[in-house]
């Protein structure tokens, strides 16, 4: 039964990698019922970069404020634009719109479309395609404690509690903090800062290029990121420590009681990158990689470029207490993760249509990479029970939906993250590698890398 299912799939091959799509959604292969072309943004414009400013100075970080400059570029053949916004509180007062000149563009009205989570920016007269505006606005917004968006975490000393603000933006959260472009083809550039308490250090995917006190608080200035989509973004504000000087390009941190015991991942990140760089024949992007244990984290780990979150346990190794189980998580999610700084970050997938040129590569490279560097675990073996007989197992329905899969709504998007994504798909480029060859499968991914960076990707390029 399994021989007559890959026979299936190979022979399905083409229709896999040969779509030519003209939109995403022409593209799809399936369509979720319920979606509806509404919760996507109507393309007439398309953002540049983006200025943010966040006061997260609140006492154990219940609330925050900030501000967000938008320059963007109108494409469209008319009279509005629109922007992602979920339960942001906008001040309507400080909206302001200016042209490429500096001169005021007067904004007509404002339209919270609430179902589909975007504003509408009106305007009097026709916005000129091809010109660039500059939008901007304040806001703020409450941090909840749902693992998502920006939420506040917290961990035990003794009987002492300690808080920290995290975030989680995958896939459609980002949003939910402040206004923007919340598409994964919506490339910009961003430049971060954060006013914090003093106590605190603040994180993003950048390093910090100047601090500034301001009596109790600091102003940590961030550099400005590669083009990237909004839910790449990351910012954490800790008390947490690390064993690294602030200027190494690998740090870990974690809760100080816990720090000492982050030295295995430290030092498996620095042969995992290396090993990625020379498959890819292609270097990593930033000056540096952050990892960083969260107490509370909803999913194993989170990609953001240069700030990569974990939960707690993914980073702790504790020598003669950590399981040997433990220690395998560990290795192979910190590849897993490095690997998407290839495949989504710097090659993103143009809709989560196609998570999967994401996700699969990643496990893809989870087992191959960490087989090199740790052969007595035997990774690669483990592949065929922990991934191929899974997805065997779990796709045997007619219901089943397809690896190209098509939809909109938000809680649709946020629940894509399952064996189809992981499982199937690193399955299917295992055996894409069996089928071309290992050599020419790893000429083709590198001259694929190099062709779409910086770029969105669908599966016609692959």
């Amino acid at each position: 039964m399994a021989n007559f299912v890959w026979c299936v799939a190979i022979l399905s091959l083409p229709a896999i990698f040969a779509l030519a799509p003209t939109t995403v959604e022409k593209a799809a292969t399936q369509r979720d019922a319920h979606d509806d072309s509404g919760y996507v943004m109507q393309k007439v414009s398309v953002p540049v970069s983006y200025n943010l400013y966040l006061d997260i100075t609140n006492y154990d970080f219940y609330s925050y404020t900030g501000t967000v400059e938008i320059l963007m570029r109108y494409t469209g053949e008319g009279n509005q634009f629109y922007l992602n916004s979920a339960g942001v509180v906008i001040d309507e007062e400080s909206v302001t719109v200016t042209r490429s000149d500096g001169s005021n563009l007067p904004v007509s009205n404002i339209i919270y479309m609430d179902q589909y989570e975007q504003i509408y920016f009106g305007f009097a007269e026709r916005l000129q395609a091809g010109e660039n505006y500059r939008i901007r606005m304040d806001f703020s917004n409450s941090i909840g404690t749902e693992l998502k968006g920006l939420y506040r975490s917290s961990y035990l000393i003794g009987n002492t509690t300690r808080y920290l603000a995290t975030t989680h933006f995958e896939a459609t959260y980002a949003r939910t903090v402040f206004p923007c472009y919340d598409e994964p083809s919506y490339k910009a550039t961003f430049n971060v800062q954060i006013r914090h308490r003093s106590e605190y250090t603040a994180l993003s995917n950048m390093p910090a290029i100047d601090k500034v006190q301001e009596g109790d608080y600091t102003v940590t200035t961030f550099g400005t990121t590669p083009l990237m989509s909004t839910y790449l973004l990351a910012f954490v504000i800790s008390d947490f420590k690390t064993l690294s000087a602030e200027a190494d390009r690998f740090r870990v941190f974690a809760a100080e009681h816990k720090v000492a015991h982050t030295g295995y991942a430290l030092e498996f990140l620095g042969k995992s990158l290396r090993s990625l760089e020379n498959f890819f024949g292609h270097q990593y992007q930033l000056p540096k990689v952050d990892l960083i244990a969260i107490p509370d984290f909803a999913m194993g780990a989170m990609e953001n470029w240069g700030l990569i979150t974990f939960r707690e346990q993914y980073l702790i190794f504790e020598e003669n207490v950590t399981t040997t189980r433990t220690k395998q998580n560990i290795a192979d999610l910190i590849t897993h993760e490095l690997t998407h700084m290839w495949f989504g970050n710097e090659v993103t997938p143009e809709w989560w249509t196609y998570l999967w040129l994401s996700e699969g590569f990643a496990r893809y490279f989870e087992y191959y990479i960490t087989s090199q560097l740790e052969p007595t675990w035997n990774l690669w073996e483990q592949f065929i029970v922990t991934n191929l007989h899974s997805a065997l197992s779990q796709d045997c329905h007619s219901n089943n939906r397809a690896m190209s899969y098509y939809a909109t709504e938000p809680t649709v998007l946020n629940g894509l993250f399952d064996y189809v994504v992981y499982a199937k798909s690193a399955s299917v480029i295992r055996m894409v590698q069996n089928v071309i060859g290992f050599d020419t499968f790893k000429m083709a991914l590198n001259d694929y890398i190099r062709s779409r960076s910086y770029l969105t990707t669908v599966p016609q390029y692959l």
